[in-house]
């Protein structure tokens, strides 16, 4: 059989390309001046609390994947593990896709720890998923206590109670030894959505958007699982265009909806190009191993 793979070069070219194509067809779609005097009106004590929410959702992130690596090599530290985290963060913004940071992450601990490649994929994909079902599990409790969802409540309550079985099974199905930290896990992933939550609520009030709060909320939500898909830059365009969609479904208006998701994305690039202070640094986690 015959396999072939991508240049990074070009999957990089690809998703600048689909970025641009989507920020171009939102720009086609809104009103500039509305926008930006949505976004001229902004409260800044309101941003600065949307930051450190923020951040705080990546320190508790950084912790849930130590979690996993200690099942390894429980000599891992925290201060180890912060700087490879905010790393990948950097490198998962700006670099191509073959080199993103998740990739990185698993070349360092591949490196430092002789962990195999399947282990490794195994516990990024652990993380990624506790991530992911978190996110969905807030989308649903938000959508029980919106009016409009209402008629929905059993299949809604179902579909949470679904959520709690399937992150059970998958932690079992791809490695039973994380079973012994799933509800550290469940409670790590659940805080950084709710920390992020917090940071987009106070963005919502630092934009004087609040008449909406549940719906701009719930949208927030299915944008940060539009971001999750590599297909943009750093997720630009992304979570845009679902607020460009979606807000007219729950009553919002287009342009302070995409200027919510455009803050939020200024403030997740503003944290995650912090992580290019670390890169001119070394410490002891990035040495390679030659043991």
């Amino acid at each position: 059989m015959i396999s072939y793979t991508f240049p990074s070069w070009l999957k990089w070219t690809l998703k600048l390309l689909i970025s641009l194509a989507i920020i171009f067809f939102i720009a086609e779609k809104i009103s500039w001046s509305e926008f930006f005097s949505i976004l001229s009106e902004a409260n800044p004590y309101w941003l600065i609390l949307a930051i450190l929410f923020f951040t705080m959702s990546k320190l508790i992130s950084a912790e849930r994947f130590r979690e996993l690596v200690r099942l390894h090599f429980p000599q891992f530290d925290v201060k180890q593990n912060l700087h490879l985290y905010w790393k990948s963060m950097y490198y998962n913004l700006l670099l191509p896709g073959g080199i993103s940071g998740d990739a990185y992450k698993m070349k360092v601990l591949r490196d430092r720890f002789s962990l195999s490649i399947g282990q490794l994929i195994k516990l990024v994909l652990a993380d990624r998923i506790s991530g992911l079902i978190a996110l969905l599990q807030w989308a649903l409790l938000l959508m029980m206590l919106l009016s409009e969802f209402r008629i929905y409540f059993i299949w809604i309550l179902s579909a949470f109670l679904l959520s709690l079985m399937i992150a059970w099974i998958f932690l079992k199905f791809i490695n039973p030894l994380y079973l012994v930290i799933r509800k550290r896990l469940a409670l790590f992933s659940a805080m950084v959505q709710l920390m992020q939550l917090i940071s987009a609520l106070a963005i919502i009030y630092a934009l004087h958007q609040q008449e909406h709060l549940g719906a701009y909320l719930l949208l927030f939500l299915g944008s940060s699982l539009a971001a999750m898909i590599p297909v943009t830059i750093g997720g630009a365009g992304a979570r845009e265009i679902c607020f460009m969609y979606g807000a007219p479904l729950v009553g919002g208006v287009v342009e302070e909806a995409i200027a919510v998701g455009f803050v939020f994305y200024l403030i997740s690039t503003a944290v995650s190009l912090t992580g290019m202070i670390l890169s001119f640094k070394r410490n002891k986690t990035d040495e390679i191993s030659v043991s």
